[in-house]
């Protein structure tokens, strides 16, 4: 999968430098071009998801270069930089180039970062739900046709239809794990803990007789549950709690809203957005964004609250054997104030379950070209420069190991990777959450 392309155009080729100083080590690809109308004709050959330009500029201003892109490419979403000074460009901007945001100059780094990766996201998730919907209509399609023959092809259409919902269902999860990537485009531990929490809430919400849809709903929402971080300053997220100031935590308390709204433009996932924006709420009814308490907060929400503050825990310890009964007390310490205690106490049920099953086993190290199929990481697996590849305790599937061949043969894993010697069914917990 091709990153996203982002355009920055400036008349001035020491401001492209510093940009492209700011955009490196975010997920996208950064192109620049000092010149109006070779922009335009870049938007004409390639698709960007974001397009940043210059107001002023001697050959052509940056409210025309975005109008006639807007013309070229309606969903590419257009940013401009302007003077304090210049209003009247700002206004012209938003009429006529409908641009998406104007950032002043000189900017913010961070605030130029999030600008761009919150205009990133914004785009895909634009071409995410398009095709979504386009599947969605060639399968109704689809069945409009079967449902002409009806009475010769009961049979076959049954299993027609079947197939056709499952696919439907396979595209909706994409959608999801497209979300979800774009979480940890934003934050790498995001989008690792998020699937964690997923896996857990999942086998929770199982105990409490989710099926079918309702099942999917608590393990989509579980998923996203943190994709409204996306929306948040990266220098607010990256402070611990009792560092932020006043509004830095009114800003982060928004998050849940955020995830809400988010997760609303995907059609019929209602209760995932629910469960998304009340998952922060406490028991006792002190938590945000609602104050809800007890059976007033839906129960998928109190399911990933459980979750969420267990791989919390989870993720402190620093040797396998403590971390699930380290990370149990200190989620049954907040019983029936924090959480819900008959979460809590299913919890408990389903830890014990997957502690059963882990078996004893050794850390060795191999050489990357050694890793095969089945084999359970027993450590995260980065790339040189830092990326997250692979997640501990996950067992290596086939298209997982041909992914980390690729980027091999493009960037070289030279580092050692490490595996568990018995990798087994139930060797690894997270491949007990998964089973």
């Amino acid at each position: 999968m091709s990153l996203p392309r982002v355009l920055f155009v400036d008349d001035e080729a020491n401001i492209l430098q510093s940009v492209r100083r700011v955009m490196r080590k975010l997920h996208v690809e950064v192109e620049t071009t000092t010149e109006p109308e070779q922009a335009i004709d870049m938007v004409k050959q390639a698709q960007y998801a974001v397009v940043v330009s210059d107001q002023r500029m001697p050959s052509m201003g940056g409210v025309e270069v975005l109008e006639r892109i807007r013309a070229i490419s309606p969903e590419t979403v257009r940013i401009i930089l302007t003077g304090y000074a210049d209003v009247k460009a700002s206004v012209d901007a938003i009429n006529k180039g409908a641009v998406w945001r104007y950032l002043n100059k000189p900017w913010d780094d961070d605030d130029l970062r999030t600008c761009v990766m919150q205009g990133v996201n914004h785009y895909l998730l634009v071409q995410d739900n398009r095709r979504l919907q386009e599947l969605t209509q060639q399968q109704n399609d689809r069945l409009r046709d079967l449902n002409e023959n009806l009475k010769q092809r009961v049979l076959e259409r049954t299993w027609e239809v079947h197939r056709l919902n499952e696919q439907l269902e396979a595209s909706f999860l994409g959608a999801v794990q497209a979300m979800a990537r774009l979480g940890e485009m934003h934050s790498q531990d995001v989008g690792s803990h998020s699937k964690r929490v997923a896996l857990l809430a999942r086998r929770i919400a199982q105990r409490f007789q989710f099926e079918g849809r309702d099942l999917m709903q608590v393990e989509v929402a579980a998923t996203l549950h943190d994709i409204g971080k996306t929306m948040i300053r990266p220098s607010i997220l990256k402070k611990s709690r009792e560092e932020l100031t006043a509004e830095e935590e009114r800003v982060y308390r928004e998050h849940p809203i955020h995830g809400e709204s988010i997760l609303r433009m995907v059609p019929n996932n209602d209760d995932a957005a629910l469960y998304v924006r009340h998952h922060h709420e406490r028991f006792d009814g002190l938590g945000y964004p609602d104050g809800f308490s007890g059976e007033a907060i839906p129960l998928g929400a109190r399911i990933i609250a459980v979750a969420d503050a267990f791989d919390k825990h989870m993720n402190h310890s620093v040797t396998a054997t403590a971390i699930s009964a380290v990370a149990l007390r200190k989620v049954e310490e907040g019983a029936g104030a924090a959480f819900d205690p008959s979460v809590v106490s299913t919890l408990r049920l389903v830890v014990r379950e997957i502690d059963s099953k882990i078996n004893a086993r050794e850390e060795v190290q191999i050489d990357f070209l050694e890793l095969e199929s089945g084999m359970v990481l027993s450590r995260d697996l980065k790339s040189p420069d830092g990326r997250l590849l692979a997640l501990a305790d996950q067992k290596v599937d086939p298209v997982q190991l041909a992914a980390l061949r690729h980027i091999h043969s493009k960037q070289p894993i030279t580092q050692a990777v490490y595996v568990y010697q018995e990798y087994g069914d139930g060797a690894v917990r997270m491949a007990e959450l998964q089973a």
